[in-house]
């Protein structure tokens, strides 16, 4: 009797010097393993975090503080950080107001910079699902309902009170100092920007 075969899939890949369509066919008592890229990798290793905005108001205010190395972890990539398009908005709109810039004492251009260098770093979030209403405050919405979409490992806040609700999708709500114990992070020992 032949081999039985599971299934048959069709895969669009760079084959040669253009795209094309060709198939694999995998059998029932053999798992199909593909090779990933280290890229990959690190990022499954990697804790898989939504960060709320007072996490990057604190970040640019104090460069000695657990919010600074935080994000000096998402920078060098030992933290992978969603975001979604209104988040990504906010962190914005809050980062270049006047007050924020006077308390950082950071320029719109450095706070561009920022975000810029930011931009590159975080996993985009499409929100195909809204929960609206689950939390106390309207504006907090956008973290929760992105964070789910992403299936993130944890949501990183210091407003830990307004975020309860998290805790009925499975996602735990931790500050800075939290994040660190929950996924052994190690503390970076640079101050540099």
């Amino acid at each position: 009797m032949g081999e039985l075969w599971g299934w048959v899939s069709w895969i669009y890949g760079f084959w040669g010097n253009k795209w094309e369509a060709f198939s694999i066919s995998v059998p029932f008592d053999k798992p199909l393993l593909l090779k990933e890229n280290h890229l990959t990798d690190d990022m499954k290793n990697s804790p898989k975090l939504l960060i709320d905005t007072n996490i990057l108001v604190a970040a640019t205010r104090n460069r000695l503080g657990p919010s600074f190395a935080l994000m000096q972890l998402v920078r060098s990539e030992k933290v992978t950080m969603c975001c979604s398009p209104a988040l990504f908005l906010e962190y914005e709109e809050v980062l270049n107001r006047a007050d924020q810039l006077a308390a950082s004492g950071l320029l719109v251009s450095d706070m561009d910079a920022i975000l810029n260098e930011l931009a590159g770093k975080l996993v985009p979030v499409k929100t195909h699902y809204q929960w609206k209403p689950q939390l106390r405050d309207p504006a907090d919405e956008m973290v929760l309902e992105a964070a789910v979409n992403a299936q993130v490992q944890a949501i990183v806040t210091y407003n830990l009170r307004d975020f309860g609700p998290a805790k009925l999708f499975g996602i735990p709500v931790l500050n800075p100092e939290q994040s660190f114990r929950q996924f052994n992070l190690a503390v970076p020992r640079s101050s540099q920007p």
